[in-house]
């Protein structure tokens, strides 16, 4: 088995809906998620985990998880938030 298959079956999509990654939006070794399927740590709530089913986090999510990707990675600390035309 390779690195990366063994890096794939170690993910745990959590009750089916989420994966659970670090401040810096990586699931594992190699491999980082972003949008909603990522649930990450939010330290405006004290570090307690968000996900959020918006695409305005997802389009903050895609260059966050870039720079890790790179290695010029930060802690995501950008504030939730959403909006309706309604």
């Amino acid at each position: 088995m390779t690195a990366w298959m063994s890096t794939l079956n170690a993910l745990r999509l959590v009750l089916g809906t989420r994966l659970d990654v670090d401040e810096e939006l990586r699931v594992a070794e190699g491999l980082w998620a972003a949008g909603d399927v990522a649930s990450f740590p939010n330290a405006q709530l004290g570090a307690a985990r968000c996900r959020i089913d918006h695409w305005r986090p997802a389009q903050q999510h895609g260059p966050a998880a870039a720079r890790a990707l790179l290695g010029r990675g930060a802690p995501f600390s950008r504030v939730p938030f959403s909006w309706t035309r309604e």
